[in-house]
């Protein structure tokens, strides 16, 4: 992944690295690490990283807007409100809500409803 080879990691280093070497004391202590992962792919895999946590942000938007379930703490959760979380009656409506969540966030509707 790197441009370091089989034929190189017997030279040390002209710096010492800052994780291990640095710190030793020894003027003649020779550091031999190198990257396993070099800085354009690094950067590559950064960029990538990025780009995925905006798919994932636009994915929790798009289903915190369509989301009918609001997650109340448990002082506001006293108000009994039929579309709480906290709110797990086994009536119809919360059955059929819980459902359409579960559908909504890629998740199986399948099970008892006190696992779901």
């Amino acid at each position: 992944m790197c441009t370091y080879t089989s034929s190189d990691v017997h030279q040390p280093n002209a710096l010492k690295c800052s994780h291990f070497c640095a710190h030793q004391e020894d003027l003649n202590w020779k550091c031999y690490n190198h990257p396993i992962v070099c800085s354009e792919i690094r950067d590559d895999v950064k960029n990538e990283m990025e780009e995925f946590k905006q798919l994932i942000k636009a994915d929790l938007e798009i289903i915190e807007h369509k989301s009918k379930v609001r997650y109340l703490l448990p002082l506001e959760a006293t108000r009994c409100v039929s579309n709480s979380i906290n709110n797990q009656d086994e009536n119809e409506d919360f059955v059929n809500l819980l459902m359409d969540e579960l559908i909504l966030w890629g998740a199986s509707p399948v099970g008892e409803v006190e696992d779901l």
